[in-house]
């Protein structure tokens, strides 16, 4: 019996892969060793995921302040003291 070879077609690496690799290449610090490349990119992308949750914590927290101060201001036109 002869064994039968399955050929796959299938490509090892996505094309997800070939952008990131391609953008990678584009880097202005190509010089560089691909590792070290990689953790000054995973750098940058902590630094503005950081800054993007820092921004939309203020932003939360400042609509939070506008609404207890409109809730405060509602309590004293109608006359009702406010607790605290």
């Amino acid at each position: 019996m002869a064994a039968v070879r399955v050929v796959s077609e299938v490509p090892l690496a996505s094309g997800k892969g070939d952008l990131f690799e391609a953008f990678v290449r584009v880097l202005p610090f190509r010089f560089m060793p691909l590792w070290l490349q990689l953790t000054v990119l995973g750098a940058i992308v902590a630094i503005v995921v950081t800054a993007w949750s820092i921004m939309r914590t203020r932003k939360i927290a400042a609509r939070r302040a506008a609404r207890e101060k409109a809730d405060m201001t509602a309590d004293v036109t109608v006359g009702v003291k406010p607790e605290g």
